[in-house]
Formats: C-alpha cells, structure tokens, sequence
C-alpha cells in the first residue's frame, strides 16, 4: 500500500509538471489561430475594397483574387496554416499561377521584365509575414529569428540592384525587376529563418520532387497528346526551332519558356536522385524515382542544350562523390540510364539534329551580344547601367559592324548582372553562390546520411546552373525562384548540421 501510494504522488506531481509545460505551448497555439482570423479578416477586407476599386477591370484580376479568398477561407479553417501557405510557394514554382500588373505596350520586347509579377507566392508571403509580424508583437515563446548574417550576400546584391537604380535610364523597369527580388529575397529569409529540423527539411525537399513530377509528366502528356492546359492564367508556350533540315518543337510546359523550364527541371534532378542516397525511406525513394524519371523527359523534351548541360554537371558530380565516399546504390546508374536510354529511343532524331546539325546561328548569335555587354561594362563598371534596363541601353552600342545581329539581353548572367549592377553586384552575386556551394560542401563532409546527401543533390543542383548561366539570361521568376529556394534550403541544411553538431 505504501508503494502504490508513492506512486500515485510521482503520477500527480509528473502531471502537474507536464501541465505547466504545455501550458505556455498551449496559449501560443491560441495566439496563432487568433492571428490567422484577424489576418484573414484584414485580406478579406482589403480584398473586397480592391475589388470595388477595380471597377469595370475586375475581370482583368479574377484568378488573383479567387486565389486570394481561396487563401482566406483556408486560413479561417486550418488551424496552423503555415505549411499549407508555405506548400504554395513551393508548387507554384512549377505552375506560375501569376499576373503582371502595370504592363506596358512595349514595341520592341529585348528580354526585360514588364510589369509588377504578383502570384500565389506573393500571396503566401504576405500570409507568412503577417503571421510571424503578429506573433512577434505577441511575443511568441517559439518565434524563429530573422537570420539576416547568414544571408548577407543576398541581401548585398539586392542593395546594389537597388542602387542601380540612380544612374537606370528608365526608373520604372528598375522597379519591376526590384519588386520580384526583394519577393523572392523574403522567400529566402524565410527558408532560412523557419526550416529549422528534418522533419521541416524532408517538407520542404518532398514538394519539390511533387513539383518536378508533375511538371515533367504534364510536359509528357503535352508532347504526346497536344495538351494545353490553360487554368486561372497558366499559358504554355510551343515554340519552333530549325536545326539543319529538321523541324524541332520544344515545349516548356506550364512554365512557359523551353530554356526556363530546362533550368527549373535540370536543378531538381541532382536532389531527386540524393534522395536515394539518403536512404530516408522506402515512399521517398519511390517519389525520387517518379520525379527523376519525369523531369528528365521533361528536360529531353524542351531541347535545351543548356539545361543538358546543366543535368550532366549536376548528376555526375552527385555520382562521382557518392561513389566515393560509397553511398551510391546500383539502382542509381540503373535508373538514370533507364530514363536516359528511354528518352534516346523516343526522341533519336531530334536529340541528334538538336545536338549536331545547324541551329540557324542560335549559338553564334550570343558572341555579338557577349561583345556589347563588355562595351557596356568598360563604360559603366562601377554601378552598370540600371538593373533590368541593359535592352535599352543596348541601342545606343549598336555601331555598324552589328548592324543584322540578334538584338537582345545578352545571354550570360555574369555578364548581365555586371553590366546592370557594377562590379559590386557581381561581386555580392558570386559571393552568394560561391558561400551557397561552400555550406552544401560542409554539409557533405558532416558525414550525417540524411544531411550530407541531401546537401550534394542540393549543391550539385547549383554548380550544373551556373555553368547554365553562362549561356543564359536567367532573369525570370522561375529561375530566380529556384535558384535561391534551393540556396535557402542548403544554407538551412548547413543550420541543422551545425546545431546538432
């Protein structure tokens, strides 16, 4: 009797402990819900007044604004909306449910932004930092700090766009190409600030393979079938080229540009097959395996040499250090030779034509443009010539010897973020990729499975793009928005490692 008694003490004493500590975790996950409904009625409500303030143009809007009541009701419903409103940025990636406000008519379209690009990820951010503005101000006990030092060559290269801005020749297109920036820069400090376990970071890596997947079997069934899917805005874009005698469709899928969705899909493929070598689990291996299978049609499909080239950087280097440190599974060769092999059979012809014949001086017509950029350099070296606005000044270096030349942004990001933003913003531009590259390297040396493995799919991912760039303009929000997701999640991964070191 006596022992039962002293236990029967212990159990309501360890009760009353675990009682005061839910307690404060208790009262936060009131003070989130609260802050959802009073942030949903503030959307709400400045919803409804955009609306009567459209007027006659609230057509124009339809697909933003039923995304954002779509995002409000969910907001009154599910009680922690965090991961749903983080879920959207991170398919939206692929799907570019989007619009372009302040769009002008322009005569000669040279590859510059037009327009403010407000989107799903817009939105979602806007729901993100409300949600973390309302619970500073709550003091929140479990609030996650703005991780600014560790994103200061971002946060650099954004200044010095910024900055560009006082010498741009047009202010305006400045500030089209600033706005998406500092959109996708609150995306990046938001990664890095919030993903904070495994559990956040297998989140984060399985939406993206979803991404992939269905972004390659879409561009599939548009090859096939002749698919064109249009939904609240998503537009496709076929576009023709000739190689030698050879006609050649490339597809871009619901992300538009052939060259743009081979970026977006080549950079995912290296972490897809990292997930094999995780080993994190027999659904996420089956994921991998049905993501790298689609996207690489996908990529074969859009006949981008870039993007190929990208892939082969990427995924041998993966190989190689795996097969190193001996991590890499049989069934990683078997697989990529399967969809290799596969794609091969399927497109013999035109891989072969897009490969060896003649592009009608695709590639040629880069060296000219290449040429400019270092004119434009040798004249503005300091702040370039204002960000986004390299198109117009392109025409006042047009001099006889380019007279019948392609005229465009030059296809070389090096090049176009030197000219654009001086040599401090390539400065801060390399400094970022190269700090990215390093943490994904400390990553892979930690030793740690899930960590290291992920970390060289991830990192691996980045160097095949940055050989990309250099035949690329990559200055869409598809290109800009993976690159620095993937950037954000490695710096993430270099977080855990270090905390649990």
């Amino acid at each position: 009797m006596t022992l039962s008694a002293g236990a029967v003490v212990v159990d309501s004493r360890g009760a009353q402990t675990l009682a005061r500590r839910v307690q404060p975790l208790r009262r936060w996950t009131e003070q989130v819900h609260v802050a959802q409904l009073v942030l949903a009625g503030l959307l709400g409500v400045g919803l409804g007044i955009a609306v009567l303030a459209s007027g006659p143009q609230v057509e124009r809007w339809k697909p933003a604004l039923m995304a954002a009541m779509l995002g409000c009701v969910v907001m009154l419903i599910v009680q922690d909306v965090r991961k749903p409103l983080m879920a959207v940025i991170l398919l939206d990636l692929p799907l570019q449910l989007d619009t372009w406000l302040g769009r002008r008519p322009l005569s000669e379209p040279l590859g510059w932004l037009n327009g403010y690009n407000i989107s799903l990820t817009t939105i979602a951010l806007v729901g993100l930092y409300g949600l973390w503005l309302i619970d500073w101000l709550s003091r929140a006990e479990a609030l996650p700090r703005l991780r600014l030092r560790e994103s200061w060559p971002l946060v650099a290269y954004v200044g010095c766009a910024v900055l560009s801005m006082v010498v741009a020749r047009d202010a305006e297109l400045s500030l089209y190409e600033i706005f998406m920036l500092v959109q996708l820069l609150l995306m990046y400090l938001y990664v890095v600030s919030t993903v904070r376990t495994r559990q956040d970071l297998l989140f984060v890596a399985v939406l993206l393979l979803v991404g992939l997947a269905l972004e390659g079997a879409y561009m599939v069934l548009q090859r096939f079938t002749g698919l064109n899917m249009r939904l609240t805005g998503i537009a496709n874009m076929v576009t023709e080229a000739r190689s030698g005698q050879t006609q050649i469709e490339r597809l871009g899928g619901t992300i538009g540009s052939p060259n743009t969705a081979a970026a977006y899909l080549s950079l995912l493929l290296a972490p897809a097959l990292s997930l094999f070598v995780a080993r994190s689990g027999r659904r996420h291996a089956l994921l991998a395996a049905v993501a790298f299978v689609f996207g690489i049609l996908g990529l074969i499909i859009t006949f981008s040499r870039g993007g190929w080239t990208a892939f082969g950087v990427s995924t041998s280097l993966l190989c190689l250090l795996s097969w190193r440190r001996g991590w890499l599974p049989l069934k990683i060769p078997f697989i990529a030779a399967c969809g290799i092999i596969t794609a091969f059979l399927l497109f013999t012809n035109t891989i072969s034509s897009r490969l060896f014949a003649g592009d009608a001086g695709a590639a040629y017509s880069r060296i000219p443009l290449m040429q400019l950029a270092m004119r434009m350099i040798r004249d503005h070296p300091f702040l370039g010539v204002g960000t986004n606005n390299f198109g117009l000044a392109l025409k006042s270096y047009l001099t006889p010897e380019f007279a019948g030349i392609f005229v465009y942004v030059v296809h070389n990001k090096y090049l176009l973020v030197f000219a654009e933003t001086g040599i401090g913003g390539l400065l801060f531009f390399l400094s970022f990729l190269f700090v990215t590259i390093w943490r994904g390297w400390q990553c892979w040396r930690s030793g740690d499975r899930l960590l290291a493995s992920l970390g060289l799919g991830l990192t691996a991912g980045i160097i095949g793009q940055m050989a990309h760039m250099l035949v690329d303009i990559f200055n869409t929000r598809p290109q800009v928005e993976s690159l620095w997701l993937v950037a954000a999640l490695i710096t993430a991964l270099w977080q855990i490692a270090g905390q649990e070191r």
